[in-house]
């Protein structure tokens, strides 16, 4: 009797046990998963189908997760994703940017340009009327002046283009004008040719809103006295009228200091028409070329010495020109004895100028004129910036 109750006993012990086993809940965790190696292909896990969130953005132009490339969002040239700024190494003729759109501006070298390869827009006669009427967006005027260390006041006029920032870089081009000129014929005041009326600041309006050059700002500059020596005139560009042009406005110099002069000098160019387009020469291309690198001489108004003057001055050597611009009209006297030969002169004695290259004669169908003038100035722009 006793042993059937001891096994009754075991079997019912055994009964809650297993009962209670039973109620027990499972564990809850469950078994480690060997996460995903990723094969990433154009974002996509080939092996789990996941899609890359590129959680740690598109830094250096890449996920750095899955190595898709930025798809670039851009705004003015720089991208929202990846901060990566556009090279802008192409564009098509209009000088809109192939990669993000943005408008730029043709620069020529060798007489193409280096984005899209198109020739620059060139014109042999009186500009197209286009180019002589007031552009919508327009540039301001403005008449500015500077004091010489010896007191004298230097009138300025000088035109900004109409996006003008005081924090950008322009390329500067310093004008000088012939006998009787003034610095306004260089930006505001109106001449009539042929019927038409129309002056300097309308042309550059419509060259920057057609985008033929890069960026500039023109300073009329007045014309040198009657006896100005050309060591007077050349100081005067160096130890004046540069350095507080510079300090004024917005150009690629760092500073008005010569250091800081001497290294955007690729971005100042010297002009000049008449007697101003010798003083060019003369003290420009052979006394400061240390300062200005681009170098556009009209009508030059009377015979220059460099038919017969050596060019090969050490400072020449050191800094050679980086554009020459030659313009003249054909009806002018003497023009094609003087001027022509000249230009062929300069090219010939100075190994590092090459015709149609860096060194561009623009002969104009009209006389000894404004309109020659306006028309070798816009053919020049686009030569030097």
């Amino acid at each position: 009797m006793k042993k059937r109750l001891l096994c009754f006993f075991l079997f019912f012990a055994a009964l809650v046990l297993c009962a209670c086993a039973a109620s027990e809940p499972p564990d809850a965790s469950p078994p480690e998963e060997t996460p995903c190696p990723h094969a990433w292909e154009n974002g996509v896990c080939a092996l789990c189908g996941e899609v890359c969130a590129h959680d740690a953005g598109f830094a250096g132009g890449s996920c750095p997760r899955c190595g898709l490339p930025c798809p670039h969002e851009w705004r003015d040239g720089v991208c929202a994703l990846c901060g990566f700024a556009c090279p802008h190494e192409a564009h098509d003729e209009n000088a809109v940017c192939l990669l993000c759109g943005e408008q730029r501006f043709h620069s020529y070298e060798r007489g193409l340009c280096t984005g899209c390869g198109r020739e620059p827009l060139l014109f042999d006669d009186m500009l197209p009327e286009r180019y002589l009427t007031p552009a919508e967006r327009r540039g301001a005027c403005l008449l500015d002046s500077v004091t010489g260390e010896d007191g004298e006041e230097h009138p300025l006029a000088v035109w900004l283009p109409c996006d003008y920032d005081e924090n950008g870089r322009y390329d500067l081009l310093l004008c000088i004008p012939g006998d009787n000129g003034d610095p306004e014929g260089w930006t505001e005041t109106v001449f009539s040719y042929h019927g038409v009326s129309f002056c300097l600041s309308s042309v550059y309006d419509r060259m920057t809103e057609e985008h033929l050059c890069a960026p500039f700002i023109v300073v009329g500059v007045e014309p040198p006295k009657e006896h100005a020596s050309y060591d007077d005139y050349a100081a005067l560009l160096r130890e004046t009228l540069l350095p507080c042009i510079v300090s004024r406005y917005a150009t690629w110099a760092e500073g008005a200091d010569e250091a800081s002069l001497i290294a955007a000098r690729d971005h100042f160019a010297l002009c000049g028409a008449s007697r101003g387009g010798h003083f060019v020469i003369e003290c420009g291309v052979r006394r400061c070329p240390d300062l200005f690198a681009n170098f556009c001489s009209m009508s030059k108004g009377q015979i220059t010495k460099s038919e017969v003057i050596d060019f090969e001055t050490d400072l020449l050597k050191e800094y050679p020109p980086r554009c020459y611009v030659a313009g003249w009209g054909w009806n002018e006297p003497d023009a094609w004895t003087w001027d022509k030969r000249t230009f062929e002169k300069i090219v010939e004695r100075l190994p590092y100028l090459t015709e149609g290259e860096n060194a561009f004669a623009v002969p104009v169908h009209d006389a000894h004129n404004w309109v020659t003038w306006s028309t070798g100035l816009f053919d020049a722009l686009q030569y030097m910036f």
